[in-house]
């Protein structure tokens, strides 16, 4: 409802990816509007700060050990999927013979109860899928900086803020094709179906018994220049001071 009644007041739309400005486009188009200003700057990534690297990982998670997903905790971030795709990977015994642990970061959000009530009580995944919440700025560094790989199963992002910062840490990310994914996660790193889970199991298989797979894109990551904060709201304010067509 905000929406369609911006639509009409608002003079410009300053879009975080390509992506939200063509599903912007779309959506003023299906209300009888042929054409609206958009402008598109991605959001920042500031490097990692010298503060953020003295924070210690959680009891229970070693160096290398885990994967990570930062998130908040809801249907469109695609937990589910990682849910199912870790019991089918402990089925398989490939998390057990690795020593590896899956680890969401992430406040609770809505209609997500069964999925975090089998979190807290399913013995299945007592001690090798934990929730965490809450962290300090300082532990949440330190879970990127020693994870074995991060990963955006997300079905829908408008940007995906967490593969940057995965990056800015120097962690390779399996990301989803889901939205602007693709735009953030460029050629770093593999995009896979947001709903294919057999390529999600083979895939995180293939990344949790072969590191030198992570390795490589691990390697890659030295030619990833992040934009920092301080720039990205430079270059907001520019898009938004541009001159108006007649």
């Amino acid at each position: 409802q905000y929406m369609r009644a911006a639509l009409h007041f608002v003079d410009r739309f300053v879009c975080t990816s390509d992506c939200t400005a063509r599903d912007l486009e779309a959506f003023a188009r299906q209300h009888g509007i042929a054409r609206i200003d958009v402008r598109v700057e991605p959001l920042g990534a500031d490097p990692v700060a010298p503060a953020d690297t003295a924070g210690a990982l959680p009891d229970g998670l070693a160096p290398r050990k885990f994967v990570l997903f930062v998130s908040t905790i809801e249907p469109r971030k695609n937990h589910a999927l990682l849910h199912r795709v870790w019991l089918r990977l402990l089925d398989q015994g490939i998390p057990q013979a690795a020593g590896c642990k899956l680890v969401f970061v992430g406040r609770v959000g809505w209609n997500m109860d069964a999925l975090v009530q089998d979190l807290a009580h399913n013995p299945r995944l007592q001690g090798n899928l934990l929730h965490l919440q809450d962290l300090p700025d300082g532990v949440l560094a330190a879970l990127y900086r020693e994870a074995a790989f991060c990963v955006y199963p997300s079905l829908y992002e408008g940007f995906g803020l967490p593969v940057l910062e995965a990056f800015s840490h120097g962690r390779a990310v399996i990301g989803s094709t889901g939205g602007a994914l693709p735009e953030v996660m460029r050629d770093f790193g593999p995009l896979l179906d947001p709903e294919d889970e057999e390529a999600w199991t083979e895939t995180m298989a293939q990344w949790i018994t072969r590191p030198e797979i992570v390795a490589a894109h691990e390697a890659r990551l030295a030619d990833f220049r992040p934009t920092s904060w301080p720039e990205a709201a430079r270059r907001y304010f520019e898009r938004a001071a541009e001159p108006f067509s007649a």
